[in-house]
């Protein structure tokens, strides 16, 4: 929802909802919390996804008559375990032509996201980001119409263990369709957000992880992926992007040679480096904008089988696109 329009009601009905998260609402408490942002008569299309536009282009502000926005499409950009909002709040805030979505399981993370839009909102209001409370994998299958969405972006996803995917034949396994360890970013995951993507020249999917060996699972997830499906998704040689700054190295994910590399249409690559605006991240400015709750946890000294500055990246794009 958006907390520009009345943000004590919002706020409140927020924290009775995160305080008790298993509560359902009935049919009058949800018309009122929607009433309040502008939403009155519901989000939910007749086919029971969620009507993005009518989302982003609710009445917005304070005033009797608030201002609504044009019919016109705007690209829309999500965020798969948003945490506690840095990144994303920092993008809708660089990017007011673009709409965002955060999307956090936790109800606690969900407020503080909430609350850090709410108060970033007194200067100046943030009206194109949208926050999700729930779980990706039921809003990718049953929320989101297929191809909806411009990118997805997942930074630092949790990994099944600190060192799943040490072992090349773990990850042979999962690539030959064996039993997968329990994580965001599974198979069934990676092949919805390739569904629910717009088959566009800009469309991404963009994964940031410090965890080499969560980057090679994720690399072998996604090769499962298209072995079943060889034209869901394509490589973004990011090593190829124009870059002053940087340049972006391959890593070869397959220690012992034993995976494929050489067919880009059905191979993965991870490449080491900093994320930046090549790949749709937020600048870097001398605030250290756009950085997030692990780039200061990781400068502090946390994570163990983390990398504390380098950075591994896999971009991906949907079939059909440019």
């Amino acid at each position: 929802t958006n907390p520009v329009n009345n943000p004590r009601f919002t706020i409140n009905s927020l924290h009775q909802i995160c305080s008790n998260p298993l509560k359902a609402l009935n049919q009058k408490e949800c018309n009122r919390i929607l009433g309040d942002v502008g939403l009155q008569g519901g989000i939910i299309k007749e086919d029971g996804t969620l009507d993005l536009h009518r989302i982003f282009a609710a009445g917005l502000g304070n005033s009797k008559t608030p201002k609504k926005r044009s019919k016109k499409s705007r690209r829309i950009e999500v965020e798969l375990g948003a945490g506690f909002g840095d990144w994303i709040v920092q993008k809708a805030i660089e990017d007011p032509s673009t709409d965002f979505m955060a999307v956090e399981l936790r109800a606690d993370r969900v407020a503080q996201i909430f609350a850090r839009t709410a108060i970033l909102s007194a200067s100046k209001p943030i009206d194109n980001l949208c926050i999700v409370g729930g779980d990706s994998g039921a809003l990718l299958h049953n929320q989101l119409q297929n191809e909806s969405i411009d990118s997805f972006y997942i930074n630092h996803p949790e990994p099944p263990t600190q060192t799943f995917g040490t072992d090349s034949q773990e990850l042979l396994s999962i690539m030959n369709g064996g039993l997968e360890p329990a994580h965001m970013l599974n198979s069934h995951i990676i092949l919805s957000m390739a569904k629910v993507l717009k088959k566009k020249s800009q469309s991404r999917l963009v994964i940031v992880t410090d965890n080499k060996w969560y980057g090679r699972l994720i690399c072998a997830t996604i090769q499962r992926v298209l072995k079943n499906h060889p034209d869901a998704l394509y490589n973004v040689d990011i090593s190829k992007l124009s870059n002053r700054n940087q340049r972006f190295k391959l890593v070869p994910f397959g220690e012992d040679g034993q995976f494929d590399i050489d067919d880009e249409r059905m191979s993965v690559m991870m490449f080491e480096g900093q994320p930046d605006e090549s790949i749709g991240y937020p600048a870097k400015g001398k605030n250290q904008r756009g950085e997030s709750y692990f780039d200061r946890l990781w400068r502090s000294g946390g994570g163990s089988h983390a990398e504390k500055r380098t950075r591994f990246i896999i971009v991906m794009k949907p079939a059909g696109s440019d």
